[in-house]
């Protein structure tokens, strides 16, 4: 989805992650990088999957232009590959900060959705999925 006013970023962060039919379950791991895209990203997160744990790498790792979104979909596959969350990654409270809690029980984790917000007013999404092995 593209936008032309930050106005539009957060109804085109909604569009993809309707398109993508986040979960409760799944992690999310998301663009945030300080800027109006935050506010679209958690507005998205609590209108379609408000119980999904978070996890914003670029506090970690910084912003680096062109490459951000690799090391999102890294995070996101290593999640999967461990079965393990980040330590980092929280459920969101409505009233836009982290929730502190301590982990809940979990299924092993099935899916990762990633958040793409870039530089350019472009929002993309990308759903990651366990492989499931089949043995005959």
């Amino acid at each position: 989805c593209n936008f032309e006013r930050q106005r539009d970023a957060a109804r085109c962060v909604d569009q993809v992650f309707e398109q993508l039919s986040p979960a409760n379950d799944d992690l999310i791991v998301v663009s945030a990088n300080g800027t109006f895209i935050d506010g679209a990203e958690r507005d998205a997160i609590m209108h379609h999957c408000p119980e999904s744990r978070v996890f914003a790498p670029k506090g970690a790792l910084g912003e680096g232009v062109g490459a951000s979104i690799l090391w999102e979909v890294i995070a996101a596959a290593e999640a999967i590959r461990s079965g393990h969350l980040p330590q980092s990654a929280q459920p969101l409270e409505r009233d836009g900060g982290v929730a502190k809690v301590p982990p809940r029980e979990q299924r092993p984790l099935q899916r990762a959705i990633v958040s793409g917000c870039g530089m350019n007013q472009q929002v993309a999404g990308l759903s990651l999925k366990a492989a499931r092995l089949q043995t005959t």
